[in-house]
């Protein structure tokens, strides 16, 4: 697919430029996943619940440790509005374990919409919509954690460039082998910012869910 030659290669992560996403498949990092089919590496993804759940707040800002997730996971108590975030992103990985097992997890809007309205209920009137859909506007701006910051796209009128960022992303992955379109949706989907809470997380739940759904164990 055609890139613009000024476009800079970073690490792992594919860059949408212009009509063209930068691809090298040698770098994406498959090795740790084998195909074990969609039961099995549904069955092991539920065993590690509690690890998912403590990775996906670790990428929220919540530093909650397994202990303290799994304490919520079994009394259903969350003491506080942290607690009430992580208890939300649990409640997303049961939807998406869902999603699933009744086979029809895709990599849609509706997938990503259903887990996020879950995960980032804290924040309901842009839960389940990609920013701009709501009453928020922009939200392109991201401080990483080195220090830097990453400006991601405007969401345009009433979200219209993001959602025409999802459906180029979209149109381009479906063009690859399911175990690397899990992996570079995370990436970009993380970078395009397309939602203004649990952005990392509900990528990296749609990225969990295109590999179970193809059979894809970690």
């Amino acid at each position: 697919m055609p890139a613009s030659t000024s476009a800079r290669r970073l690490g792992k992560v594919p860059e949408m430029i212009d009509t063209g996403i930068l691809w090298d498949p040698e770098r994406i990092g498959t090795a740790a996943y084998e195909h074990v089919g969609i039961d099995v590496a549904l069955a092991t993804f539920r065993d590690r619940r509690v690890e998912m759940v403590t990775e996906l707040a670790g990428l929220d800002g919540i530093g909650f440790n397994a202990r303290q997730v799994a304490s919520i996971r079994t009394t259903g108590e969350p003491g506080d509005q942290l607690g009430e975030r992580v208890l939300a992103l649990h409640d997303a990985v049961v939807r998406l374990e869902g999603l699933v097992a009744d086979g029809i997890f895709g990599l849609t809007r509706f997938a990503t919409d259903s887990l996020h309205l879950i995960a980032a209920r804290h924040d309901p009137t842009e839960a389940g919509r990609f920013r701009g859909e709501g009453r928020r506007q922009g939200g392109e701006v991201l401080h990483m954690d080195n220090g830097g910051v990453h400006r991601a796209s405007s969401p345009g009128d009433r979200g219209y460039q993001l959602r025409a960022e999802f459906h180029e992303a979209v149109a381009f992955l479906e063009t690859r082998p399911k175990i690397e379109q899990g992996l570079t949706y995370q990436r970009i989907a993380s970078r395009r910012r397309f939602t203004f809470e649990c952005s990392a997380s509900v990528a990296e739940l749609m990225e969990s869910g295109i590999r179970l759904a193809a059979g894809w164990g970690h």
